[in-house]
């Protein structure tokens, strides 16, 4: 159990699924909840992302905990956002929609007690700025969450990080070593604004990382050449590196 602070995963797509079920089956207790019942009733009947197939063989240890109302969320004292950003269909751009609307919701809400809001989701610098000065929730502290996780490979990635990075415009290091105690990596602190560019970093990088091996595979094959003959010799080039 973590230092008896209870922990509500808020937002159960990809995200959301994979560190709710992480954290039930290594840490601790934790409570899920969705805005949007459908997406609930699926997680709590086992429908899981795709992306992810070992979540199913993850057993609950009965400390998994599903509220019943948003109200309900008013009983935690940190709450993880944990809604992915979705694209666009139109241009594929993120569509910030949803996420402005249910963090509406959270922020609405009449918090009796000081609560720790981690927000997870990928929006521009400045986006939790605009919405911690449009909300006003001063019982709120908002703490900017980058996740790193790996596709497919989600929950080794989030119960062993090469590092954590937290955003806040407030010194949050107690914070994080109460609630992530278990986690043994570096810890890295900056500014919101700072937080969401870095988390946009990554994800371009990646991007092009993955980009370039799409190009450089189609052109092997129209070279009738089998890219995996290179690949070592590429990562052996320190300015590519062995990732």
């Amino acid at each position: 159990m973590v230092k008896s602070k209870k922990i509500l995963f808020l937002g159960l797509t990809h995200i959301g699924q994979v560190y709710a079920k992480s954290w039930v089956n290594n840490i601790g207790k934790c409570a899920v909840f969705d805005f949007n019942r459908f997406q609930l009733i699926k997680f709590k009947n086992k429908n899981f992302t795709e992306e992810e197939p070992n979540l199913k063989k993850l057993k609950n240890k009965n400390n998994l905990y599903f509220l019943k109302t948003d109200q309900d969320i008013k009983n935690f004292d940190n709450i993880f956002f944990t809604y992915d950003t979705p694209l666009s269909k139109k241009n594929a751009k993120p569509n910030l929609t949803i996420i402005r609307k249910n963090l509406k919701k959270v922020y609405s809400l009449n918090f009796k007690k000081k609560v720790n809001l981690f927000i997870t989701s990928q929006v521009y610098p400045g986006f939790t700025d605009k919405i911690i000065s449009t909300y006003k929730n001063k019982m709120i502290n908002t703490i900017y969450f980058v996740d790193t996780l790996k596709m497919g490979k989600a929950k080794n990635s989030f119960l062993h990080p090469n590092q954590m990075i937290f955003g806040s415009n407030h010194d949050c290091k107690k914070i994080v070593k109460d609630i992530f105690y278990k986690f043994k990596c570096k810890k890295y602190f900056f500014n919101i604004k700072e937080a969401e560019l870095i988390k946009i970093s990554i994800n371009l990088y990646l991007f092009f990382s993955v980009s370039f091996a799409n190009i450089m595979d189609d052109m092997s094959k129209k070279n009738n050449i089998n890219f995996f003959k290179i690949i070592n010799i590429l990562k052996n080039d320190k300015r590519i590196g062995k990732n």
